[in-house]
């Protein structure tokens, strides 16, 4: 069924009013700054982390740059004289300007038992930006089938075959990894890919 543009366009245009309005209050504003005012009051670099050191995953830890400068933000002098959008941009162009950044992403098909044969695929994109004003990137994708000998395995308690699930993941995470390490490696020693292709079977 098709979207229908115009009734949407209607329909965000009498719920403006709904979707302007902050979700947040701002007595709950002013309560978390409260609290945070009072937590770096109250416990200095050591005294937090020790306090954090109490718990298996404390989610975060206080960096060296809280016990230097005893700050929660710490302003970016840079920033000062920007006055628009464009202005970081510009910034963001001049810090990447000829400096190749390197992405790569998963997709995968977990195990699909409907086929006599069980199969899972697993993919990769990887991606070049150069940052050079003519856009030079280099992509390329790299697919992976998983067939039966890649997916069962004998269950040791009643010595039937199983489909391991966490292969696909396993599969995905070490083709993600190896893209990107042969893509970081090709610009730093030619002669080490073959090795790293050897190692990581890719």
């Amino acid at each position: 069924m098709p979207l229908y543009l115009d009734q949407v366009i209607e329909e965000l245009e009498a719920k403006k009013g709904q979707l302007t309005e902050s979700i947040i209050k701002q007595e709950v504003i002013e309560e978390f700054q409260a609290a945070i005012t009072g937590l770096k009051e109250e416990f200095g670099y050591h005294e937090l982390k020790d306090k954090l050191s109490e718990q298996n995953y404390p989610g975060a830890v206080p960096t060296i740059e809280y016990e230097q400068n005893h700050k929660l933000v710490i302003p970016f002098a840079v920033s000062d004289n920007w006055s628009s959008h464009e202005a970081v941009n510009n910034w963001s162009r001049e810090q990447l300007e000829d400096c190749p950044i390197i992405a790569a992403d998963g997709s995968q098909i977990n195990p699909i038992t409907e086929f006599e044969q069980v199969v899972a695929l697993v993919q990769v994109v990887w991606l070049v930006n150069h940052h050079t004003a003519d856009g030079n990137y280099q992509e390329d994708v790299e697919t992976i089938i998983l067939t039966p000998d890649d997916l069962l395995v004998e269950n040791y308690s009643t010595g039937q075959l199983q489909i391991n699930e966490q292969e696909v993941h396993l599969s995905r995470f070490e083709l993600v990894n190896c893209s990107i390490v042969l893509q970081v490696v090709s610009r730093l020693n030619c002669r080490l890919i073959s090795l790293l292709r050897l190692i990581y079977q890719c």
